[in-house]
């Protein structure tokens, strides 16, 4: 539904990593008790999806998304540092925007994982926060 080219490019860029994400999360659930936590971050997710989804095309919608964004990451971030005892810094860029962060991802060491997981997600904040910014005309 997305109109700005800018949004769009962002949405599949997310949906692919997220969706990859997922799968490795998956494999490692198996492994630690990382299970629930992932099931309330889906089902955040979804909850979002369907309001947006029923919010008709153009520029409010680009906005609504990419805000709903900032907030899904930001809050992603506090429960992945809560889970591992880490001090967030979501202010902070985590990693280039474009950069590989799935390298980590793909390793079987559940900490490298995590590590690589929360600088995409942080990477994924900041390019939320850049398209916010942009949206609101560079403020």
């Amino acid at each position: 539904k997305a109109t700005n080219a800018q949004v769009r490019q962002f949405a599949q860029r997310i949906e692919q990593e997220h969706q990859a994400f997922l799968d490795r999360s998956e494999q490692l659930s198996m492994q630690a008790d990382t299970a629930q936590a992932d099931r309330q971050l889906v089902q955040m997710a979804d909850s979002t999806m369907q309001r947006l989804r029923a919010m008709s095309r153009g520029a409010a919608f680009d906005t609504a998304f990419v805000n709903a964004q900032v907030a899904a990451h930001e809050g992603a971030l506090q429960r992945l540092d809560q889970m591992t005892g880490q001090t967030g810094q979501t202010g902070q860029t985590g990693t280039p925007a474009g950069s590989d962060t799935a390298g980590g991802a793909n390793s079987q060491n559940p900490s490298d994982y995590v590590r690589a997981s929360r600088q995409a997600i942080q990477a994924h904040l900041e390019a939320a926060r850049q398209l916010q910014q942009s949206l609101r005309g560079g403020q």
